[in-house]
C-alpha cells in the first residue's frame, strides 16, 4: 500500500527522501495517502536542518479539506517542535468547525508552549527504566550477600511442608420445619 511506504520514507531519516515524500502529494488521493504524507514529513524532518522546510509544507496542509489530514498537520507540527508554527496552527484552529481537528489543533499548541517534546519525554522514561533497572540489581546483589542462599543438595529431598489439619465439619441438626428463603 502506497501509505506504507509513505510512512517508511518517512521513517528513514535520509534527506533524499524529502522530495519523494513532497511529490507523493496527490490533492485527490484518498485522506489516508495524505495523512501519511504530512505524518512522514514530521518524522523525517524532526531535529534536523529540513525542519523548517518540513513545517512551511505542513502548515499548507492545515487547510486540507478533510479534518483528519488538517489534525494530523496540527500533531505533526507539534512533533517537530517549532514554536515557529504556533501562529499557524492558531489561525487554522480559529477557522476549524470540527471539534476532533479542535482538540487535535489545540493539544499542538498545548504542546508547542510548553516546550515539552514527545520525543525526549520518551527518551527520558527510557532513561528511568534502565536507572531503575541498574538500581534493582544492585539490590538484589546486596540482599545475596546479606542472606545467601545455599544451593540444594542433589540427593537431600525437599523440606517437608507443614501439613494443615482438616477443619472439623459441623453439621446442623435437622428440624422438622423447611428453612424458608
Amino acid at each position: 500500500m502506497a501509505t506504507r511506504a509513505i510512512e517508511g520514507l518517512g521513517k528513514c531519516g535520509d534527506e533524499r527522501a524529502l522530495p519523494l515524500i513532497r511529490d507523493a502529494w496527490r490533492p485527490g488521493a484518498s485522506w489516508w495517502a495524505r495523512r501519511a504524507v504530512v505524518s512522514a514529513l514530521a518524522e523525517l524532518a524532526r531535529g534536523t536542518a529540513m525542519a523548517r522546510a518540513a513545517r512551511e509544507l505542513i502548515e499548507i496542509r492545515l487547510a486540507d479539506r478533510d479534518f483528519r489530514v488538517r489534525g494530523e498537520a496540527a500533531m505533526a507540527l507539534a512533533r517537530l517542535g517549532l514554536p515557529d508554527a504556533i501562529p499557524a496552527i492558531r489561525c487554522a484552529l480559529q477557522a476549524e468547525l470540527d471539534g476532533r481537528a479542535r482538540r487535535r489543533m489545540g493539544e499542538a499548541i498545548r504542546d508547542l508552549e510548553s516546550g515539552a517534546r514527545p520525543a525526549e519525554e520518551v527518551r527520558q522514561l527510557h532513561d528511568e527504566v534502565d536507572r531503575l533497572r541498574g538500581e534493582l540489581a544492585r539490590l538484589r546483589e546486596r540482599l545475596d550477600r546479606l542472606e545467601p542462599r545455599p544451593p540444594p543438595a542433589a540427593g537431600t529431598p525437599p523440606a517437608p511442608s507443614r501439613a494443615k489439619r482438616p477443619r472439623p465439619v459441623t453439621r446442623r441438626p435437622r428440624t422438622s420445619r423447611p428453612v424458608r428463603r
